[in-house]
């Protein structure tokens, strides 16, 4: 089937006499019905996918406010697929962002995103999996304020600043804890195993300064005048 058209007319109209009447095409391979995609005998005008497959509209568009809605019998799932070959560091692999059009200030941007970001170094055929999180403030463009790399480090704050919390933070002997870093300073609660029994031990700029060992006995430490 080849359409040929020129100028702003309608190239195809589909017209029903109520929303409880079909507006649709169908789609088969070798006879068989596949999907149907148009507007069915809803009782609304929502443009719909339907899969003969999972016997549902697996996406709807909603006509008065533009929303999607995909659905699944069981589970819902949207896959962000890239076909990239070759990769570098910071790389991003998929974006999830809310993009406003404003032509005042500061402009068209994105206020909010979810980015999958390459960290591995290097040119590679493959890529790691961190998620990072944008935000804006008022008339402002979107700048990444959580991150959980890919080996699930979460850190919160702006990089610029390195104002980080670390959770499950895991230093030579310690197991799981909490690192605040700001600057060349630090504040590390953990809770975990050193030597033989497990503790909660204080950090400030990188040393420890008091501990709560098994038994509850608490050291102070102190250093200097």
């Amino acid at each position: 089937l080849n359409i040929t058209t020129s100028g702003t007319q309608d190239t195809i109209n589909i017209n029903r006499a109520a929303n409880n009447d079909n507006a649709i095409t169908k789609y088969q391979t070798a006879s068989s019905d596949k999907w149907i995609v148009g507007l069915r005998n809803t009782g609304d005008d929502n443009f719909r996918f339907y899969s003969y497959g999972t016997s549902n509209d697996v996406l709807t568009i909603n006509q008065a406010n533009g929303n999607v809605t995909i659905k699944n019998p069981t589970t819902s799932n949207l896959q962000l697929q890239s076909d990239q070959q070759s990769w570098v560091q910071n790389d991003v692999i998929s974006n999830l962002n809310t993009f406003i059009s404003d032509t005042s200030a500061a402009g068209a941007r994105d206020v909010a995103a979810i980015k999958i970001i390459n960290e591995q170094a290097g040119t590679n055929t493959t890529t790691s999996g961190a998620m990072a999180f944008y935000t804006s403030a008022y008339n402002a463009t979107a700048t990444e304020k959580l991150r959980i790399d890919s080996s699930g480090v979460i850190s919160i704050g702006p990089s610029t600043t390195s104002s980080e919390i670390y959770f499950n933070y895991n230093n030579t002997n310690n197991k799981g804890g909490l690192k605040i870093d700001y600057s060349t300073g630090e504040l590390r609660l953990t809770a975990g195993e050193s030597g033989n029994g497990y503790h909660q031990a204080f950090y400030t700029n990188g040393t420890e300064r008091m501990r709560i060992d098994s038994s509850g006995f608490t050291t102070i430490t102190h250093s200097g005048a």
